[in-house]
């Protein structure tokens, strides 16, 4: 049986760009043009070299640059407050030379997995066909499925597994079933300014991309 209460425990923004420059991302360039706060504390220092630069934050917030994109992570608490919208928003602001090419919009979540009976396969049961491919020389296979929804807009991928999840401080191991999603658009402009409109409407529409994921899991994978 599965619970139908949905968890999302990480959000990413993921920003293409063409000839990016890893080394400007640092603790101090993101202070001084007001990206991230100014009280946000350091979760360990930082790296900045030329083929990739990290900067994480004791809140979970993690952004990375390297030579052809620049990614904005987050862990979400139980508040579930989104800050890489708006920190991915003001770095456009800060760097709209950059040659944006496309950006995508990644969550993963779990439900939790009640009542199982032993060596049952979720994934196998409810989404595969049957057949002999279900059970291989005594083996059933560990099963990951993937969708592809090509729509006007956008290509939204989304692979369904059963994995297990460490429940900290007695290292218990609960069973769970992942989502993990992809909204991928290329942007639509004939010059930077209006390619970069484009990638900020996107980042500040990130709510409807979040509510068309729930609504994958609520509606159409539990009916």
């Amino acid at each position: 049986m599965l619970s139908k209460n949905i968890e999302v425990r990480d959000f990413s923004m993921v920003l293409v760009a063409e000839n990016a420059n890893p080394t400007i991302l640092n603790p101090d360039f993101l202070k001084y043009n007001h990206i991230v706060p100014d009280d946000w504390e350091l979760a360990m220092p930082p790296i900045c070299t030329p083929p990739v630069s990290q900067v994480i934050y004791k809140n979970g917030v993690n952004i990375v640059a390297q030579p052809d994109k620049i990614s904005f992570c987050e862990f979400i608490d139980t508040e579930k407050i989104y800050k890489i919208p708006e920190i991915s928003s003001k770095f456009v602001d800060v760097v709209p030379i950059l040659n944006y090419q496309a950006i995508g919009i990644n969550f993963n979540a779990y439900i939790l997995v009640e009542k199982k009976e032993q060596e049952q396969n979720i994934v196998l049961t409810k989404l595969i066909a049957a057949g002999k491919w279900k059970n291989f020389r005594g083996k059933s296979p560990n099963t990951v499925v993937q969708f592809v929804y090509q729509f006007e807009d956008s290509t939204f991928t989304i692979a369904i597994q059963e994995a297990l999840m460490n429940n900290l401080p007695n290292d218990e191991q609960t069973p769970i079933m992942t989502f993990a999603a992809n909204f991928h658009r290329q942007l639509i402009g004939t010059n930077l300014q209006e390619k970069t409109t484009h990638l900020k409407h996107i980042i500040q529409s990130y709510c409807s991309d979040l509510n068309n994921f729930i609504s994958f899991i609520e509606e159409d994978f539990f009916s």
